[in-house]
């Protein structure tokens, strides 16, 4: 009996608090935190990105012509061997903001380049932002974006 009770008192002042701590980081780290966005199809002139069958996740690029940071990020980081590697996990979507004014303020866009990570619900209807990155960003920051399972604290977006 001395025994059981000296392994209980171990575990209840040092391995459960750290259990519970562990279980609050997790919630706090995955919790919430993602705003749903519904039915965007990006077709021509439809305000909407289509979501077809294939990836759970897509890559939505936003974009200008007169934007040189995006000129730049197009020719040396979206054409990287190993960017391009990473990025066949998604569906990829690129919106000139000049000619989808609507759907960049759906998604408050506001400074460019900005690239936004979006993750569909099952019926493929709805997606929700998991990342959203706004500036220029190098070959290594991509690959590192590109990874999932994603933080929805790394790029926290506002209520």
């Amino acid at each position: 009996m001395y025994k059981f009770k000296h392994v209980f008192r171990y575990f209840c002042s040092h391995i459960l608090p750290v259990i519970i701590m562990l279980a609050v980081v997790a919630i706090v780290l995955f919790a919430g935190c993602r705003q749903p966005w519904t039915n965007y199809s990006y077709a021509g002139s439809s305000n909407q990105i289509a979501i077809k069958v294939g990836p759970k996740y897509g890559i939505v690029f936003f974009t200008s012509k007169d934007c040189k940071w995006c000129i730049k990020m197009k020719k040396d980081v979206w054409t990287n061997k190993l960017v391009k590697k990473n990025i066949r996990r998604f569906d990829w979507y690129e919106v000139d903001i000049n000619k989808q004014p609507k759907l960049a303020k759906a998604f408050k866009i506001k400074n460019l380049p900005t690239t936004v990570m979006i993750k569909y619900t099952k019926d493929r209807k709805n997606c929700t932002i998991i990342r959203k990155r706004v500036g220029y960003m190098t070959t290594v920051e991509t690959v590192i974006f590109l990874r999932i399972p994603v933080n929805p604290l790394v790029f926290p977006l506002s209520p």
